[in-house]
């Protein structure tokens, strides 16, 4: 076998057929190195320091893959979660909750995300923060609208308003924004920023989001760009009146909302957060001088430090930073940051895989990594459908359930047996996301509070390529296993 992946190229295929290779090399390289990093730096980012590797990996740098185990849970239902050898986590899952919400005009469909996939997610998700946790759960109230999902949060010990949520929870997602929309940049503001708000209300997360897609969106668009004619792009972007987008109904609606009982209006922390963007933009080019450290260039951008290790704008700057570095070299711009131990290694990893895969292809990743990562045939699937998207050549989003041909007496209803203990190994199942598929394992741990329950674990794969593990809470006495 070769070390890289190698796309089989026909000398008889027409102009037509060679543009929609060209395009899903660079669809595909985005997704698949965004996921690699992804589960590597799902590793890295709970360590405290790189004796914590040693002690549980003999080593004091990931380089590939691991088995690993992953306290979760929170203070009150604490339960131990075994993760794979490739396995990633919120950060891809809710990337391709997003290609699942992409119209096949390259749109996004906010309310599907807000209302379907969204909700849906809370019951499979994997590594989630608090914020995109607590937006999850707010938008499933059902008079909870993708346009006026404000809510309030607990991070550290403190209570949050959604106007203050400038994480890169938004950033991280929005991946398949940008390159269904290789052909129209110009839609990127509008989308994007329908996307971030859904969960997100901080200009630091919105404008970190919209930068990070417009920089994957142009290396995607692009053969081979200068670094020059990237970083003319990304400032022009950023000088960009994307305030436009509130003229649309809906959004002023949101901007109402917004400006209620607040200090200062949006239009002013819109512009400090331009600002802020500018300015870690000029830390993020010191990457290209080789004497500098990149974890003092990741320092000063503030990813190490509590309250600013998640912000939008500084770990899409990081990412930044780390692709002008490395962005020629794939394993390089996977395994820089996913090391940075102490900051946010998993989406820092994912956006400057992204933006390198995008830029180098999908035949740069090593076949050791693809050929091992959770659900790779559906990433293959998603980067079809969205190179299909991209070039105007989709009648319908394929990665939507067709729920026309698809009934649930096909299959137990799979959130309602783990619910009632009834699931077992091989059953077939339904999830109203999903589709049909096949239960692989079923687990139930005890929670570690005396008398609390235990946490059932179900791990499906369904016949539309994607795997999850649903967790499902039960209370009263902890249940032994019920398969192993």
């Amino acid at each position: 076998m070769t070390e890289e992946l190698r796309l089989q190229v026909d000398p008889d295929t027409t102009e037509e057929e060679r543009e929609q290779d060209a395009v899903f090399e660079r669809v595909a390289g985005a997704l698949f190195s965004g996921a690699i990093a992804d589960a590597m730096g799902w590793v890295t980012e709970f360590a405290r320091s790189p004796d914590d590797l040693k002690r549980h990996f003999k080593t004091d740098k990931i380089t590939d893959f691991v088995t690993w185990e992953k306290k979760t849970g929170g203070r009150f239902y604490t339960y131990y979660e075994y993760i794979q050898p490739g396995e990633y986590s919120d950060d891809t899952q809710l990337t391709l909750c997003t290609a699942r919400s992409i119209k096949a005009d390259g749109t996004f469909d906010a309310h599907y995300f807000a209302k379907t996939e969204l909700p849906a997610w809370l019951d499979y998700a994997r590594g989630a923060g608090a914020t995109i946790t607590g937006a999850a759960k707010a938008i499933s109230r059902k008079a909870a609208s993708w346009n006026g999902n404000f809510f309030t949060y607990n991070r550290r010990g403190r209570r949050y308003d959604y106007r203050d949520a400038g994480a890169n929870g938004a950033a991280m997602r929005v991946s398949p924004i940008a390159l269904a929309n290789i052909r129209h940049p110009g839609r990127l503001s509008d989308e994007v920023f329908k996307a971030a708000i859904v969960t997100h209300g901080h200009p630091r997360a919105i404008l970190g989001a919209l930068v990070y897609a417009r920089a994957l969106n142009f290396l995607a668009a692009s053969v081979k760009p200068t670094l020059e004619d990237f970083l003319t792009v990304l400032r022009e972007f950023i000088e960009a009146d994307h305030l436009r987008v509130l003229e649309d109904p809906d959004l002023q609606l949101w901007l109402q909302r917004w400006n209620l009982s607040t200090a200062r209006p949006f239009h002013e922390v819109w512009a400090d957060t331009r600002d802020e963007m500018k300015v870690k933009l000029s830390v993020a080019l010191k990457s290209r001088e080789q004497s500098a450290s990149m974890r003092q260039i990741l320092k000063e951008l503030g990813c190490f430090e509590p309250s600013t290790r998640g912000s939008g704008t500084g770990t899409v700057a990081a990412a930044l930073a780390i692709f002008m570095r490395h962005g020629k070299q794939l394993d390089k711009a996977v395994l820089e940051p996913v090391n940075q131990i102490g900051s946010d290694t998993d989406t820092i990893g994912a956006m400057a895989a992204s933006l390198s895969g995008a830029y180098l292809g999908y035949t740069a990743i090593p076949e050791r990594w693809a050929s091992r990562m959770q659900d790779f045939n559906y990433f293959l699937r998603v980067s079809e459908a969205l190179t299909r998207i991209a070039l105007t050549r989709a009648q319908r989003n394929d990665l939507v359930l067709d729920r026309a041909h698809l009934t649930r007496a096909q299959g137990h209803d799979l959130l309602q047996v783990a619910r009632d203990r009834e699931v077992t190994s091989g059953m077939r199942v339904w999830h109203p996301v999903f589709g049909l598929g096949w239960v692989k394992h079923v687990d139930s741990k005890p929670v570690r509070r005396k008398g609390a329950g235990s946490m059932v674990q179900v791990r499906a794969a369904f016949d539309a390529g994607q795997s999850c593990v649903f967790k499902s809470y039960v209370g009263g006495p902890s249940l032994r296993t019920l398969q192993r």
